[in-house]
């Protein structure tokens, strides 16, 4: 059984004994089980579709998903959910097609954009996206090169390696290196790409602030300074961002341990399941700051499959790798749905029950 399977049976396993709030309302559980069905039945159609139309039941599993997480997490009246909460304006080239919100919240229910940010207490969208910036901003999309879109994404912020990080904190200072920016970039460079991430707010370039006697322990020959590493101790293979990350400083408001953690929990809103050392920081879009990663993926999947249902010959077009740049990448994408519906639907679940 490939990774996939055993992820939807772990899921199915769920059915038969509903968490948190599906586990004594009668209605509740039965639409946390029945959408947990339909999840699975849609997610193994697509996996027997071609590319030309797989996109529809990724969405369609995930969106039937997303209908059990809200029965199971969702404490008030309006759990059940009816509508998207979104509608899609196709576009050519398919990156310029919009996706405008339209939240239609009642007293007994919600849209499913809506009902994904009520689970996460999080900020609704309220903003027009664009395809192309919304494939960008999530985590773990395929890359496009710069020709094609050129939209920020997710940055990763490293904590240093563990011998640089108590003079930090008794310096009242934190330092990250932010993969995902060039270490190319200029001072002017690098600060206008940050603007498009509130959460980084205050940032400086490390060169401003490292004291003199320090510099040893970073590279400073480049646009931007780096962590420095040396082969005896083999730090850039246990580090492999140290050389392409540009370090980044704020200061921590306290001299201590529990500043210096405050402070990267803010800066890196977003964990990492199993990493205590790298958070994720996300551009702002739908005119929120800190946008959720499941909200962006469903909003990329409603997209896609939108595309697919109302414009097939632009989709047609897309996916042809002969003429396409997307192609490849779109297929990836789909793949790695795929595995990404089950994952996060159970990890939606189990944490929260």
């Amino acid at each position: 059984m490939d990774q996939r399977g055993k992820l939807w049976q772990e899921v199915r396993a769920l059915r038969a004994s509903p968490p948190a709030l599906a586990a004594a309302d009668k209605e509740r559980s039965a639409v946390f089980v029945a959408s947990l069905r339909q999840a699975q039945e849609l997610a193994e159609a697509a996996a027997a579709s071609g590319y030309a139309t797989r996109p529809l039941p990724l969405f369609y599993s995930f969106s039937q998903g997303l209908r059990a997480v809200s029965a199971a997490l969702v404490d008030d009246s309006a759990w059940i959910i009816r509508g998207h909460g979104a509608s899609v304006v196709p576009a050519w080239p398919v990156l310029q097609t919009s996706v405008v919100p339209r939240p239609s919240n009642r007293a007994d229910s919600r849209d499913t954009l809506s009902a994904i940010h009520a689970v996460a207490d999080g900020e609704s969208m309220t903003a027009p996206m664009r395809l192309g910036a919304v494939w960008a901003a999530c985590p773990e999309s395929p890359s496009l090169s710069h020709d094609v879109e050129d939209a920020p994404g997710p940055l990763r912020l490293h904590l240093p390696p563990a011998m640089r990080r108590e003079d930090h904190i008794s310096a009242g200072r934190i330092e990250l290196g932010a993969e995902g920016l060039s270490v190319d970039l200029s001072d002017q460079e690098l600060q206008a790409r940050l603007t498009s991430y509130p959460s980084l707010s205050g940032a400086k370039p490390a060169r401003e602030v490292i004291p003199e006697g320090d510099t040893p322990a970073y590279r400073t020959d480049l646009p931007q300074v780096v962590f420095a590493h040396t082969s005896r101790l083999g730090l850039k293979g246990l580090f492999p961002w140290l050389d392409s990350s540009p370090v980044l400083a704020w200061e921590t408001h306290g001299n201590d341990r529990d500043s210096y953690q405050a402070r990267f929990e803010t800066l890196g809103p977003v964990e990492i399941e199993g990493v205590d050392d790298v958070r994720l920081a996300f551009p702002s879009l739908g005119g929120v700051d800190k946008p959720e990663f499941v909200a962006l993926w469903w909003v990329l999947l409603l997209a896609l499959s939108s595309l697919v249902r109302y414009e097939p010959a632009h989709w047609a077009r897309a996916i042809d790798p002969d003429s396409s740049k997307l192609a490849v990448p779109l297929e990836q994408t789909c793949d790695f749905t795929e595995t990404f519906v089950p994952s996060i639907l159970l990890h939606m679940i189990s944490s929260a029950s």
